[in-house]
């Protein structure tokens, strides 16, 4: 029975960490589920043993089921912040890869922008230069 109160109690610890900084490692959820089944099966073979033994049931096997009934319900409320959690980062991947895809976009639209304003400010300076250009040759046309 002290076994199973301090596997109850990590249990509910690993429920803590879960609720709190929502950092539980589904390896760890696994690996939990897997020696809750391990004990039950272990303790429903002691329960059907000790049954045959002694004909009844009796107060410790009530303490027994009670703490495996406290083992479900914290193991199935991990469960369940873990998949909340695994919803949530689903979510959070996909705003993500949208804000990504924004941040090309935008890149793009940038880049087609600079391009242009480049290019606008090549054309002007080539009337100028032309201008200019002419400019010179009347001058040089009237001294010469």
């Amino acid at each position: 029975a002290m076994q199973f109160k301090a596997r109850l109690e990590a249990l509910e610890e690993a429920q803590r960490v879960v609720s709190a900084d929502s950092l539980a490692a589904h390896g760890e959820v696994s690996d939990l589920k897997t020696r809750l089944e391990l004990i039950e099966k272990a303790q429903q073979a002691a329960a059907v043993s000790t049954h045959v033994a002694s004909g009844s049931g009796d107060s410790g096997d009530m303490a027994d089921n009670a703490d495996f009934d406290k083992l479900r319900m914290v193991l199935a409320r991990t469960v369940r912040h873990v998949a909340s959690l695994g919803d949530d980062l689903g979510a959070i991947r996909a705003e993500h890869a949208e804000f990504s895809r924004r941040v090309d976009v935008l890149g793009e639209a940038t880049a087609g922008a600079t391009a242009h304003s480049i290019q606008c400010l090549e054309n002007v300076l080539s009337k100028e230069l032309m201008a200019k250009r002419m400019q010179l040759q009347r001058a040089m046309s009237v001294q010469g």
